[in-house]
């Protein structure tokens, strides 16, 4: 997810003082010898993917979702939430305050808190001193990789020890991670591609580990080239999120921030020996925060204020964005972030901007229900945890909500805390409030219980 966590901690702080992203040599699997297809659809589709609206020339019409009333200021307090519990699987062992939460693939609980890194796996707490104070991301071998905030080495945990990646290895520190804040580079997102490979990126460059050693591909080595503007005035990329399709391409994006607000020179996708995209029609420019592939290998990005599907048959389609009605002026900047479900669905951030910046803080969640956008919620940043059925929960701001189907459901207002959802891969949901000591979890999306 690429606003979650360094959005958390401005709320963080603000609580605390409330309260006291060339070529190389290797072999690829698969080249491609030309850009990716642009199709102009004329026709419709006879795909059951509920996704795919039936062509037309008008755009796809938001359905707005009546907000609920909030309840009185929430008190954080070890009792239920909903189907939420307080987690007393503690023994004698104190949690301490939460900063950052993340659960793997195979259920551990990883916390970021005031007393170092901890890890809750089974029926074990195990503490991990100076191993790393940001969880980067789960590797499909079962690692754990975390960093320091400066990035001076990087770290994975196998189950049973920790081995140390520096200069050594080839890892270069590439400086503060994402949320210590704006001069951020290193991005909190870990893939791992068909031969195992682990890669990740910074603002400036690509990073991929084959298991020994670490090769960084800067900006330009990618497919990325400064501009006049960005030149002039000395600044630079700011790559951030990345993904693998179906046939083991890996994408990295960009989205820098210059003048009025934010703008990028699209997404790549590397062969295996060449980069690509440059010269897409699609994704070679533009403001991309986020790219995500689903089960069945398409392709979701969003692309300044628009977002593009890509499969392999019917090439890029555009779903654009929501209607957007502001009486102060503002006008859509770019998709934060895109989530899709196990059952298909998608869900879009869509960050306004206002006037001459992009800075205002909104995000505004919506979810592409055949062709339309249904406005969820403009409470974000969200927090989305789903399940396989596409339930879930969503945290949004300071109010938890229940996903049953294509409705959502008010449970309760956190006022002032900002509140964290993460799901595992058999439903259970851990819940907390960043900056504060409470846990809690759900077994109410785990089959059978």
């Amino acid at each position: 997810m690429v606003i979650r966590w360094h959005i958390i901690a401005l709320y963080v702080l603000l609580i605390t003082l409330i309260a006291g992203c060339a070529q190389i040599t290797d072999s690829p699997k698969k080249s491609l010898t030309t850009e990716p297809l642009v199709l102009i659809s004329t026709f419709t589709p006879t795909s059951t993917d509920p996704n795919i609206p039936t062509e037309t020339a008008q755009p796809p019409t938001e359905t707005p979702t009546p907000r609920p009333t909030a309840t009185p200021t929430f008190t954080p307090t070890l009792e239920s939430i909903g189907s939420f519990v307080p987690f007393d699987n503690l023994s004698d062992h104190s949690i301490g305050v939460i900063f950052e939460m993340s659960v793997s693939p195979n259920g551990d609980l990883w916390l970021i808190t005031d007393q170092g890194l901890k890890s809750f796996s089974g029926t074990t707490w195990t503490l991990h001193p100076a191993q790393g104070e940001v969880i980067l991301g789960f590797d499909e071998f079962g690692r754990t990789w975390v960093t320091d905030k400066e990035s001076q080495s990087i770290s994975a945990w196998d189950g049973e020890d920790w081995q140390i990646y520096g200069l050594e290895t080839g890892w270069n520190p590439a400086g503060p991670v994402w949320r210590a804040g704006p001069n951020a580079t290193v991005s909190e997102e870990i893939i791992t591609d068909e031969r195992g490979w682990v890669w990740l990126s910074t603002s400036r460059d690509v990073r991929r580990f084959d298991g020994e050693s670490w090769r960084i591909y800067d900006a330009d080595q990618a497919g990325y080239y400064p501009t006049d503007e960005m030149i002039e005035s000395e600044f630079s990329y700011s790559l951030n999120n990345m993904a693998i399709d179906n046939v083991g391409d890996v994408w990295i994006t960009d989205c820098a921030w210059m003048g009025p607000g934010p703008q990028g020179q699209g997404a790549r996708w590397f062969t295996g020996r060449y980069w690509w995209g440059r010269t897409s029609q699609v994704v070679g420019s533009g403001c991309v925060e986020d790219v995500e592939v689903d089960d069945t290998g398409t392709i979701w990005v969003g692309v300044d204020e628009d977002l593009w599907r890509y499969t392999w048959r019917w090439g890029w389609k555009n779903f654009g964005s929501p209607e957007f009605n502001s009486d102060w002026g503002a006008r859509w900047g770019y998709i934060a972030e895109i989530e899709l479900g196990a059952d298909g669905s998608v869900w879009a951030t869509f960050a306004p901007c206002g006037g001459a910046s992009c800075d205002t803080g909104l995000y505004i969640l919506y979810r592409l229900i055949d062709g339309e956008w249904n406005l969820i919620s403009e409470d974000g940043p969200g927090d989305l945890a789903l399940s396989s059925t596409g339930d879930g929960w969503l945290c949004d701001g300071y109010r938890l909500y229940e996903i049953s189907g294509e409705s959502v459901h008010f449970i309760a207002d956190l006022s002032p805390f900002y509140c964290a959802v993460e799901m595992d891969s058999r439903g259970r949901t851990w819940f907390t409030l960043p900056g504060q000591t409470s846990l809690w979890y759900s077994n109410q999306f785990i089959e059978g219980e």
